[in-house]
């Protein structure tokens, strides 16, 4: 499946789109958990993951 991944702070957004296994999916969902947690200023980046649909 096609997975949408935007890592966005302040002032910038990076957005990857990837495929992405079931595995692979929790392994990273595991990690942007961990990683959001550790962004404690309102300014440091933070990562979010959606599913990608593509226009038709």
């Amino acid at each position: 499946m096609l997975y949408m991944i935007k890592n966005y702070g302040c002032d910038d957004t990076t957005t990857s789109v990837m495929k992405l296994t079931k595995s692979e999916y929790k392994t990273l969902t595991r990690f942007i958990r961990k990683n959001n947690l550790n962004s404690t200023h309102e300014c440091q980046p933070i990562i979010e993951i959606f599913k990608f649909k593509k226009k038709k």
